[in-house]
């Protein structure tokens, strides 16, 4: 992945998923991370297409939190906080 190639909010979507897998101790950035990043956007694409077609954007979210939240758990004394990948989903 060639960040030089990404726009600005791509980047900063990424940055925030990044900070959604650590926040819930998950240790892979999977496709839910990056969708609640960039539901939370402000003044982002996502949500407004998605309140645009009819879709309640706060419980869509909120479901979106409970998908993040299933994902297992990697917890320890052992577990670098900076330390994840990107999966391949």
């Amino acid at each position: 992945m060639n960040a030089n190639k990404m726009t600005q909010k791509s980047l900063e979507a990424l940055q925030s998923a990044q900070s959604v897998c650590t926040s819930y101790q998950n240790n892979a950035i999977e496709p839910v991370h990056l969708l609640a990043a960039l539901l939370r956007q402000q003044e982002g694409l996502i949500p407004q297409l998605l309140q645009r077609i009819g879709v309640n954007v706060r419980q869509f979210t909120d479901q979106t939190v409970q998908v993040i939240a299933a994902i297992p758990h990697v917890t320890g004394s052992n577990r670098p906080l900076d330390q994840f990948y990107i999966s391949r989903d």
